[in-house]
């Protein structure tokens, strides 16, 4: 199995998980992976360095979403899951992330859609990792805020 197959396997539930957060839709997101891995295995699939290919993955990805989301309107995240399907919390938490800006639901989305660590974070977006980390938190906090105020009926 070569570098890219053993990256990809690893890899392609993460890229799809991104992709949607970023996306908003499971079409785009889709697109959007397939699009990406076959550009990265087209241009560096002889490559055997497997951090390398992973962060070319990503790489790819997030400009395969920049793509699509230029070429479209931006949709409300997560807009095309059934709301039947989903639980009040999961629904409340797609709410919020929707109300956020692009930057943070994608660091949100690469931190825990992801599941990426800050480092990894910081090296997919050019970001310190410490200034990913507090940002992230920054982020967390403001959520926890606009919970707050959807909890209580303010829906601003």
């Amino acid at each position: 199995m070569t570098a890219f197959e053993q990256v990809y396997e690893t890899t392609i539930v993460v890229l799809y998980r991104y992709a949607f957060g970023f996306l908003g839709n499971r079409s785009d997101a889709e697109d959007a992976v397939s699009e990406s891995c076959l550009h990265v295995f087209r241009r560096y699939g002889n490559r055997t360095d497997a951090a390398e290919l992973k962060a070319l993955l990503f790489a790819a990805t997030r400009n395969a979403a920049i793509d699509r989301l230029r070429r479209k309107h931006p949709l409300p995240l997560l807009h095309d899951c059934a709301a039947h399907e989903e639980d009040p919390e999961t629904q409340d938490m797609r709410e919020l992330l929707s109300r956020l800006p692009s930057d943070e639901r994608e660091l949100i989305s690469l931190k825990y859609m992801s599941e990426l660590s800050f480092r990894e974070v910081g090296e997919l977006t050019g970001i310190n990792e410490h200034t990913v980390q507090s940002r992230i938190y920054a982020i967390l906090d403001k959520m926890r805020l606009l919970y707050v105020k959807n909890d209580k009926g303010d829906r601003s």
